[in-house]
């Protein structure tokens, strides 16, 4: 084949491998991975914040004390499945690598690496949560000094509203469904 034709076939070649289902399953592992790594570290934090500070020094939490948090216990309860997770993702990576182009091959994911990045990156999400919380009371200082979560009333309020929402979609669907079921 000469220069030309693969000149002409090489941009194909590339934008297969940029719609390809490898690459999609690919990056769907990837994302999935780290958002459920995201969310398994915000709740952490989060909890870990409001029973360790009390309620009334919550708010002096700055972003840099949030960025600087490392829960070692927490990396270790995890560390299995998150593990195993990599070791998926990372079969994922094996086999779409094996099939693309040199130029578009992805590097294998490697836990300590993805533990800083989730640091760095939960900072702010963690600081906006202990935020809201502290604004709108849902924490109150616990006998021993921490903080304890509480079912305020704007919970019960919000929870008597999705109550009543779900009974009146039941009755509105009920009321259409029997309508049709008259009409016949």
């Amino acid at each position: 084949m000469g220069r030309t034709s693969e000149w002409c076939i090489h941009p194909v070649y590339q934008l297969i491998f940029v719609c390809s289902p490898f690459r999609l399953e690919l990056d769907t592992a990837i994302r999935t991975f780290r958002e459920i790594l995201r969310q398994s570290w915000v709740r952490q934090a989060v909890r870990s914040f409001t029973s360790s500070i009390p309620f009334d020094l919550l708010h002096t939490v700055t972003i840099s004390d949030v960025t600087a948090f490392r829960d070692t216990e927490w990396q270790r309860r995890e560390q299995k499945y998150h593990q195993v997770a990599l070791e998926e993702v990372n079969a994922l990576v094996r086999k779409y690598n094996g099939l693309a182009p040199y130029a578009v091959r992805r590097a294998y994911l490697v836990r300590s690496v993805e533990y800083e990045s989730l640091f760095e990156a939960c900072a702010q999400d963690i600081f906006q949560v202990l935020r809201q919380r502290v604004a709108q009371g849902e924490i109150v200082p616990a006998p021993n000094g921490g903080s304890l979560p509480t079912k305020t009333k704007t919970y019960v309020q919000l929870s008597g509203i999705l109550r009543w929402s779900l009974s009146n979609l039941f009755w509105t669907w009920l009321r259409g469904f029997l309508a049709r079921l008259w009409s016949r």
